[in-house]
């Protein structure tokens, strides 16, 4: 299977994007997440691609809405041992 398929590697199974069914895998479409889905699932991006995005980046920004209204958050973050930490600054959220 080309890895730009492969969304995530979990423990017990690969989520992929659909159309892509091999043992030990599950298609997005039919995955239960704690999440709701992307309304677009056709523009995802592979796990690979998101890795190669996240090191290009010098900052990005984290947007969310609570109470109906947008909020957005300027962030960086740190790549170390595989592992993404992410640097917020604390004035920007109180």
């Amino acid at each position: 299977m080309d890895r730009k398929e492969v969304l995530f590697e979990f423990d017990d199974f690969t989520l992929v994007k659909d159309g892509n069914k091999e043992k030990g895998c599950v298609e997005y479409s039919q995955c239960e997440l704690p999440v709701a889905k992307t309304h677009n699932p056709e523009k995802m991006i592979s796990l690979d691609e998101c890795w190669k995005v996240i090191r290009e980046l010098d900052y990005g920004t984290l947007c969310m809405n609570t109470d109906g209204f947008p909020h957005v958050i300027g962030i960086n973050h740190v790549l170390y041992q595989n592992r993404i930490f992410f640097i917020v600054d604390a004035k920007a959220i109180n």
